[in-house]
């Protein structure tokens, strides 16, 4: 975040005012490209891992759970534990793109687990 910037009013002192962005948007736009990556990457092996396995049922979705904690913790990992210098708001990069990582996942876990137990 940048410090506050000293500004000139007309007839008086220099006061302090907050910026009125806080991040470089385009950084903060490649951090989001890179967490949505991470995260499909994430949901791609989860799903291939869990087909794999022979999971089906609730077990699966666990296992989607679990496979999102990891991809949050890699992201927290990239960020040095940082949220609030690389992303905005803080909170996305722990639940980030989770509604197309469902799709991606379930994609990869119906393909691999008709991969390998079915044919």
């Amino acid at each position: 975040a940048c410090p506050p910037c000293p500004t000139r009013t007309m007839n008086g002192p220099a006061v302090q005012e907050e910026p009125s962005h806080k991040l470089f948007a385009p950084y903060l736009a490649l951090n989001h490209q890179r967490e949505a990556k991470i995260r499909t990457f994430g949901s791609v092996v989860g799903g291939a891992c869990t087909g794999i396995l022979g999971s089906t049922g609730w077990i699966g979705f666990f296992l989607f759970a679990l496979w999102g904690l990891l991809s949050s913790v890699l992201v927290l990992g990239k960020s040095s534990f940082s949220t609030k210098r690389f992303f905005e708001p803080e909170y996305s990069a722990l639940s980030g793109t989770l509604s197309s990582g469902v799709v991606t996942y379930i994609l990869f876990w119906t393909l691999f687990y008709c991969l390998v137990h079915v044919y």
